[in-house]
């Protein structure tokens, strides 16, 4: 087994133009609480990008839903600007490694429809392995699988895609006024519908869409790369809850369309 596989090729896709969080709050008008203000900024989320059309005024409502991008389209154009960059490479990837948490549809899987949508086949002879809602340490596990894939395959190269559309699940804040944290404790309310609809607030400020791709291959190829991997999780039993979403399962099926 190999001790390290190298970056051997690197590019990433930003959808649009930056997005500054004051520009989406000024697109609100006053319709957020001190409070709330307050609670969005400490997210630290400055800036981001999004798939959308003008995202400060269709999350305000004051603007209809339209997608310039989604997840599928900034994987091609990120495979695309890697190919440019490395066509010699692409000829020997033998694995392909799609992974998202934010699919355009469940299915057919979006590493099928990616390889489907590119220009030219350039991975007609890559081995495929989709990956969705994985959430956000897949990528150490990509790397695993593609250091165990170069070490039984030398001469072969592995194509990683990641990608995140989550302002395409935004839906758009239409209250006429949202109270923070802080006014529905007091008031003993910070539960159920009002408390679902702040995380949606959150949220809506807290991501953005891009896609990166990498191509990975023996570790002399390239200046940059990962050693081995460390899981830092499911040492105790209760490592599971770290990061959990109870709705949407069965044991707590999604209700009044939450969560997305």
């Amino acid at each position: 087994m190999v001790d390290k596989v190298s970056i051997v090729g690197i590019e990433k896709y930003l959808p649009g133009e930056q997005i500054g969080t004051e520009k989406i709050m000024e697109s609100f008008e006053g319709r957020f609480s001190r409070d709330l203000v307050f609670s969005i900024k400490a997210t630290g989320a400055q800036k981001r990008y999004s798939i959308l059309e003008d995202f400060p005024s269709y999350l305000s409502g004051k603007k209809e839903r339209t997608l310039l991008d989604d997840t599928n389209s900034m994987k091609v154009k990120v495979i695309e600007k890697l190919h440019s960059q490395h066509p010699e490479k692409f000829e020997n990837i033998g694995l392909y490694l799609s992974a998202t948490d934010t699919a355009n549809r469940p299915m057919p899987c979006t590493a099928y429809e990616v390889v489907a949508s590119l220009e030219e086949n350039y991975l007609e002879n890559a081995n495929i392995i989709n990956i969705q809602n994985q959430g956000c340490s897949i990528l150490l596990k990509m790397v695993d699988v593609a250091r165990d894939y170069i070490a039984a395959h030398p001469g072969k190269y592995v194509l990683l895609t990641l990608a995140e559309a989550h302002t395409g699940l935004s839906d758009s804040l239409n209250k006429n006024f949202y109270e923070g944290f802080v006014a529905l404790k007091k008031k003993g309310e910070l539960k159920g519908k009002k408390y679902e609809e702040l995380e949606l607030v959150i949220e809506s400020f807290l991501f953005g869409d891009g896609a990166v791709g990498l191509i990975l291959g023996p570790e002399n190829e390239g200046e940059y790369y990962f050693e081995n991997v460390v899981h830092c999780t499911n040492r105790r039993r209760l490592d599971k809850e770290l990061l959990s979403i109870n709705e949407g399962g069965i044991l707590t099926p999604e209700y009044e369309g939450f969560p997305h």
